[in-house]
């Protein structure tokens, strides 16, 4: 009685976890046994999960430690007269054994949705599943400050990119449940691989509100209708977690820190080839594998933080916390300023591109957890080819903000420059002029800022943000920049500035350090 609890607790277990893999463990297609994993010890226990009589089999794979344990789940379900393989959910992340709480939540979310992975099996088809829960973990608490732009238990969702219809089964023959327009981003309940013969097709059974009703169906993975998406808070969190500890390390070892220094004006650019990590040569310093410039390169944006190790061969021997390294720089003055920086970073801005997402961090005092005080969609920089440019991934330090921010067009074909007001001239520049603003600005790597919702000198103001405050959550539009809500933008920037009395101009110097994380 005491080893099958135990399994129960163990298969439970792993329906906490975040980290999904379509892995495949290969075992028997007809229940055994004597069926074992080499490296995993193997046990079996019977349970009824979806109370019609029938006990399903489930064989248990699991590695040993003190206090966590790795599990491989398989369910087998009786078919004419058999049990076979139907259901197997891999976890190769270690879970902690002792947490009850989430164990018996994990217990109710099997017996919750098991109706719901399991509909309209077919025969001889397989599932790889995964229930999904919220993306934190335990170094994350949410103490919100802001919250007007955070949606609520929507830590995974489909991104609805043109009308799409969901499904009472998971099956394109069901009947509709619900339809679902562009922009709309149904909730992600669970995910499954299903594998029929040679057939494999990844559903999402999702949740939405549609009069105050939330309404549940089925919807196949497809990269013209929709795109998963999340607010991966975990994810985030490593990569901060990552910046703090190279920081931590360089104070222990008493090596000095830099940020690069490279603000240009986009409009004297030119356009490169993209490095390994997504960056382009703008605004940046270019990193060598090795000190006699040949090999791979990577370009190493404005404001990142890195360390230098050693010269060697007239190079700086340098690496960054997300880059890693080494890397060789030129060994130029104006390329680097050193950072005066004594202890581990508190405040974060953590940036997701890809899932159009972003979390303000702040560490709680005496500890390594970090809260997180608000969050929220945004807009980030898309990468056209030729004149805009993704917003760099990396780790920058925010350098400062302002109440206000500026961009550029270009003059149009006879256009008299006599009539442009003196504000909104470049410099001596003929081929460009100011051609809007948008509400404040934090400037985090050289030309890529946190900014309000942006809007064209003559237009009607009003009209057009609100056009552009739609599209927010959407797709990666902006030139570089990251663009907020209005009212988000003032709380990060207030949050940033701290008490700060520190004044360039119009510009204000954080009485702290921020750090923006791009992933």
């Amino acid at each position: 009685m005491l080893k099958k609890v135990t399994l129960l607790v163990s298969f439970i277990l792993l329906w906490t976890t975040n980290a999904f893999s379509y892995e495949k463990f290969n075992v028997p297609g007809e229940f055994s046994e004597s069926f074992v994993i080499s490296g995993f010890i193997s046990d079996i226990f019977e349970y009824d999960f979806n109370n019609d009589g029938i006990k399903e089999k489930v064989l248990v794979n699991y590695k040993d430690s003190d206090i966590k344990t790795k599990v491989i789940i398989s369910i087998y379900v009786m078919e004419n007269g058999k049990y076979r393989f139907a259901y197997q959910i891999p976890l190769k992340n270690e879970i902690n054994l002792f947490s009850i709480k989430k164990a018996q939540e994990a217990l109710q979310k099997v017996k919750e949705h098991y109706n719901d992975y399991s509909k309209d099996l077919q025969q001889g088809e397989v599932r790889y599943v995964r229930l999904l829960d919220d993306n934190t973990n335990e170094q994350i608490v949410f103490d919100m400050k802001f919250d007007k732009h955070s949606p609520k238990n929507l830590d995974n969702f489909v991104f609805v990119k043109k009308t799409t219809v969901f499904n009472q089964m998971p099956s394109h023959h069901s009947e509709v449940a619900f339809i679902a327009k562009y922009k709309d981003k149904p909730r992600i309940l669970l995910e499954f691989l299903s594998l029929k013969g040679n057939e494999e097709k990844i559903w999402y059974f999702t949740e939405i509100e549609e009069n105050k009703n939330k309404i549940k169906g089925y919807v196949a993975g497809s990269e013209n209708t929709i795109q998963k998406r999340g607010f991966y808070w975990e994810e985030m969190h490593s990569k901060i977690e990552k910046v703090n500890n190279f920081i931590n390390l360089a104070i222990r070892d008493k090596t000095d820190l830099y940020i690069v220094t490279q603000y240009r004006p986009l409009v004297n650019d030119f356009y490169s080839v993209k490095d390994k990590f997504g960056n382009r040569k703008n605004q940046s310093v270019v990193g060598y594998t090795s000190p006699d410039k040949k090999g791979e390169i990577i370009n190493i944006p404005d404001q990142t933080i890195l360390k230098v190790l050693e010269e060697e061969n007239d190079m700086l021997k340098i690496e960054t916390p997300l880059y890693g390294g080494p890397y060789y720089i030129d060994n130029n003055p104006d390329l680097l300023k050193k950072l005066d920086l004594n202890s581990q970073v508190n405040k974060f801005i953590a940036i997701d591109p890809n899932n159009q997402t972003e979390a303000i961090l702040e560490r709680i005092k005496n500890t390594d957890n970090f809260a997180i005080i608000s969050y929220s969609f945004v807009t980030t920089g898309r990468d056209n080819g030729h004149s805009s440019y993704e917003t760099p991934h990396g780790a920058f330090l925010v350098a400062f903000t302002r109440p206000y921010m500026m961009f550029t067009r270009n003059v149009r074909n006879g256009e008299d420059l006599s009539n442009i007001p003196k504000h909104k001239r470049v410099g001596n520049r003929s081929d460009v002029v100011v051609g809007g603003e948008a509400k404040y600005a934090v400037r985090f790597s050289g030309g890529a800022y946190m900014h309000g919702i942006p809007y064209s000198y003559g237009a009607n103001t009003e009209a057009v943000k609100a056009v552009v405050a739609q599209k927010i959550g959407t797709y990666k539009e902006s030139h570089k920049c990251v663009r907020h809500y209005d009212d988000q933008i003032e709380f990060i920037v207030n949050w940033i500035n701290g008490n700060s009395t520190n004044k360039e101009r119009d510009n204000t110097i954080p009485d702290e350090p921020v750090i923006a994380v791009v992933l």
